[in-house]
């Protein structure tokens, strides 16, 4: 029993090296945070007796994400592993790890393949802020009341910044009664962050409004836009 134990591991230990990788290691060239994900390949063959299958790709990151045969490889065939590296929200050298798992490599990776790089800061330094309204700079273009069964008011705030050299201050045309506009700051400096509030009076709401809801466009002055192409804020309150 003590000699076959001895002869099974070596044999263990072959299978789970039956994948054989071109290379482990890859760098991915200098990205910005605005640039689309980057897609590295590594090539494999089964070098081993049997066929193999690949059963699990874990990853050190959820900025990765990773495809791969689903079916067996046979004997002397071959794939690829393809890892994708999304680079918005990091800055600095990257170093990350998927690790593949096959039909014979156990609780151990057959093998973990290792990916570099860098990801400069971004040329925009408003990216985070992708929506332009005149130089107003914000994460959301809209904002959505449910109003069943409410009663009282309902506050939406949306996170904007002047990317402007001059403070603005801003107000919305076009408004109904029951709703109302406000930034805090009232007074946004340049580089500044704002909250753009919009408040609801739910107990003032037209009876059809109420039943149907509603979509308002709503003009934004005093965001440095032209006069004639006002910015348009879109409002949706759902019943």
């Amino acid at each position: 029993m003590f000699l076959l134990l001895l002869l099974f591991l070596p044999l263990a230990g072959i299978q789970a090296q039956q994948l054989r990788f071109d290379s482990v290691q890859a760098r991915f060239p200098r990205l910005q945070q605005e640039s689309e994900p980057y897609a590295v390949h590594y090539g494999f063959t089964n070098e081993g007796p049997q066929p193999v299958k690949i059963t699990e790709v874990t990853l050190s990151c959820g900025c990765l994400s990773a495809t791969y045969p689903q079916g067996e490889i046979a004997p002397g065939a071959g794939g690829t592993v393809t890892v994708t590296f999304r680079p918005k929200g990091y800055i600095g050298p990257i170093l990350r790890e998927a690790c593949v798992y096959t039909t014979h490599s156990g609780e151990e990776p057959a093998q973990c393949l290792i990916l570099r790089g860098e990801v400069l800061p971004p040329s925009d330094p408003w990216y985070p802020y992708p929506h332009h309204l005149g130089l107003l700079r914000t994460k959301q273009k809209s904002v959505t009341f449910r109003i069943r069964g409410r009663s009282g008011k309902m506050v939406e705030a949306v996170v904007a910044v002047n990317s402007g050299k001059q403070p603005l201050h801003i107000t919305a045309d076009g408004l109904p009664p029951y709703l109302t506009f406000a930034t805090a700051p009232a007074t946004i400096e340049a580089g500044q962050e704002s909250d753009l509030r919009f408040t609801l009076q739910l107990d003032a709401l037209p009876p059809k409004v109420r039943q149907e809801g509603i979509t308002l466009q709503v003009k934004l002055q005093g965001t440095g836009a032209p006069a004639d192409d006002l910015p348009v804020f879109q409002i949706r309150l759902l019943p």
